[in-house]
């Protein structure tokens, strides 16, 4: 996961005024991520000033992921600092306490982003809640750009209509202009029986279930 941090907080500082904003983007992010980050990778290099109190706040950001329901090991990395925040971080001592690196971010965070359904908009699809599938995904989607695969879980998912699945074929069509992969797992049984009398299992990349 890419966090811009300066467009995050919508400021080129990090300081007590705006810290609660940069760790209420991440909480959000790594929430709709399913907690399945390996890597939540903080881009400071838009960053001009920092005070110890936002120091403090990668600590704290730091201490929130491993402390919550995350599934698998996630690091905390800043990147690209400027010469001067470096010089300040690490006169305090924080390069050791947290990740520093130097890279370019589309090489570090290409990977994939999954989205349970249940979880965000509920087991049944169709009518009203085809448009906030919508909405919630394209929000998911233009909150995390970087990201190669684009995987629908459809766990314990129980209907979908046919407003749903044209839902969904505008999805992948977006994501195909934009060079992403769209890949839907977990897949009920009635469900696979209407994607092939649909003709959509064509259409669609179905990924081997759990």
């Amino acid at each position: 996961m890419y966090i811009n941090v300066d467009r995050a907080v919508n400021a080129q500082e990090i300081s007590f005024r705006n810290v609660h904003k940069l760790k209420e983007e991440v909480s959000k992010r790594f929430e709709q991520s399913g907690f399945i980050e390996k890597k939540i990778i903080l881009d400071i290099s838009g960053i001009n000033a920092l005070d110890y109190t936002g120091l403090q706040s990668f600590l704290a950001i730091k201490e929130m992921v491993s402390m919550s329901f995350a599934k698998t090991k996630t690091e905390v990395i800043l990147n690209n600092p400027t010469k001067i925040i470096f010089d300040f971080m690490q006169k305090l001592g924080f390069d050791k306490k947290i990740q520093i690196t130097y890279a370019d971010p589309e090489i570090e965070i290409i990977g994939k982003l999954i989205i349970s359904l249940k979880e965000t908009i509920g087991p049944r699809i169709g009518g009203p809640t085809s448009s906030k599938m919508h909405l919630k995904i394209k929000e998911v989607i233009e909150a995390n750009p970087s990201f190669r695969e684009f995987i629908l879980d459809f766990k314990d998912m129980e209907y979908i209509d046919g407003s749903g699945l044209g839902c969904l074929v505008i999805i992948n069509n977006y994501l195909n202009k934009n060079k992403k992969i769209m890949s839907l797992k977990n897949l009920p049984d009635n469900f696979k029986a209407l994607f092939k009398i649909a003709n959509l299992h064509r259409i669609f990349r179905i990924a081997s279930d759990e």
